[in-house]
């Protein structure tokens, strides 16, 4: 699979990685949803080597353009990472809880298996359990635990949310959930490639 090379996108997935796990980096104060202020973004970004040609329009153009996964969203004068977030001493978003469809996919690598039936589906370094719609989104987030093989889990996420868990849906593809018992997994299917 090929990425677009332009410089929307690559700024794009800069300020993913800004806003999901380095804020830091740039200096920058998130509040407690995951927001920084567009005006302090532009500031930072200004002393940035890379990224000091960048204006306002620049922003909304790299987050007008995200197709297939949505993960920037604008709120008024605002900017966060929608999912994924990895930092420390920031609350999690809160997200409405969502009713997911009837079944979730989750891509991992198959050396997490023990584990994961005897811990279930856990966040470990971010707030959230991220699940798919599509088996072919499981494959492409498990190919990046192992590029070699990946087991893709089958969720019965509707039983799960009639039994009292939660889920989430940021957006597009993606769902989400705190925790998930291994109870939940209907199937499981390794992906040798």
């Amino acid at each position: 699979m090929s990425r677009p090379s332009n410089k929307w996108y690559d700024l794009a997935r800069y300020l993913v990685y800004i806003l999901r796990h380095k804020p830091q980096e740039l200096a920058l104060e998130l509040d407690s949803q995951g927001f920084v202020e567009i005006h302090q973004l532009l500031e930072a970004l200004g002393k940035h080597k890379k990224y000091g040609w960048v204006n306002k329009e620049d922003i909304f153009k790299a987050v007008k353009g995200q197709k297939k996964k949505i993960r920037l969203e604008i709120m008024e004068e605002k900017i966060r990472a929608v999912y994924g977030h990895s930092r420390e001493g920031i609350p999690p978003i809160c997200y409405e809880p969502s009713f997911p469809p009837p079944f979730l996919f989750h891509g991992t690598s198959p050396e997490n298996w023990e584990s994961i039936l005897e811990k279930g589906l856990i966040p470990l370094s971010r707030k959230f359990v991220h699940f798919s719609t599509s088996k072919e989104m499981a494959l492409e987030v498990g190919k990046r635990h192992n590029p070699k093989e990946v087991l893709i889990l089958k969720i019965d996420a509707q039983r799960a949310a009639k039994e009292g868990r939660s889920f989430y849906h940021p957006g597009e593809e993606v769902w989400l959930a705190s925790y998930l018992e291994p109870r939940y997994i209907i199937k499981k299917e390794k992906v040798v490639f």
